[in-house]
């Protein structure tokens, strides 16, 4: 798990098996995986196991990341999802205090809580939740947020109420939008890997980089 981290390099690693996902990114920065193996034949697996995969979801999961993910070299073989899946994560708008600039959002997932979505001074995008197009307007820097830590496991773990910079835009509605953060919204660079047996998508990646 890459949790709040910049620079993060992994190189060389073989993995025999791993009971959920393999790799987890979230609130960090620059991720580089190098030669890292998820490959279930040159393993040697006992027989009697019965074992065929090395993972029984992703093996590459960045999941609100920032700056850049790079992952090259690499042999995927043979997971329950994806092997490299990038992407964000869009809270939707609950209710709006226009003259205080407060936003209340939720995570509208039932497996999504708990966990941070904004630092001060992150930047966010608002976006119609029917077209997914963006409002015409600049983004909006945080300026207070008030909700899950990823610490505390008590009280409303799907909600947070953020503060923004400036001026709220007049097509805004409770449930027509959601947010998207920009902070957290890499570049991704993916070459000279091998992928088998993939049952999904083999990469699947969400982001406007």
């Amino acid at each position: 798990m890459i949790w709040e981290s910049e620079r993060t390099a992994l190189q060389t690693l073989t993995l025999h098996y791993m009971h959920g996902f393999g790799m987890v990114g979230q609130l960090s920065k620059n991720i580089s995986f190098d030669r890292i193996s998820f490959d279930r034949i040159s393993l040697g697996t006992d027989a009697g196991t019965w074992r065929q995969t090395s993972v029984f979801a992703d093996f590459l999961y960045m999941s609100g990341v920032g700056g850049k993910v790079q992952v090259t070299s690499s042999i995927f073989d043979n997971p329950h999802d994806d092997p490299i899946s990038v992407h964000g994560t869009c809270v939707q708008m609950k209710s709006i205090g226009r003259a205080a600039r407060k936003v209340v959002f939720s995570y509208e997932q039932s497996d999504t809580a708990g966990f941070p979505q904004y630092y001060l001074g992150n930047v966010l995008r608002f976006v119609k939740r029917s077209t997914m197009i963006p409002t015409a307007v600049e983004d909006y820097k945080v300026s207070a947020v008030a909700g899950p830590n990823g610490i505390v496991t008590v009280g409303k773990l799907r909600e947070m109420t953020v503060t923004l910079d400036k001026e709220l835009p007049a097509e805004l509605a409770v449930d027509t939008f959601v947010a998207e953060t920009m902070t957290y919204n890499p570049e991704v660079y993916i070459a000279g890997n091998t992928f088998k047996s993939t049952p999904t998508r083999g990469i699947l990646v969400t982001t406007s980089k």
